[in-house]
């Protein structure tokens, strides 16, 4: 009979990282720097997309 090299609560259990807050933090200042730029984008696109229609309104 063969024995198993894992311990059943090795099985189960989750690695945990001792900085997971940090990159979190990150994450969302690394989204709040990139939003003006994304917003930016999508405005652009938009005029872009509608000019004939902002040309005949205007």
């Amino acid at each position: 009979m063969t024995q198993n090299s894992r311990s059943p609560r090795s099985a189960f259990s989750r690695p945990v990282w001792p900085d997971r807050a940090m990159l979190w933090r990150w994450h969302f200042f690394a989204g709040l720097f990139c939003l003006p730029f994304v917003i930016m984008l999508c405005v652009t696109g938009l005029l872009y997309l509608f000019k004939p229609q902002i040309e005949t309104w205007l």
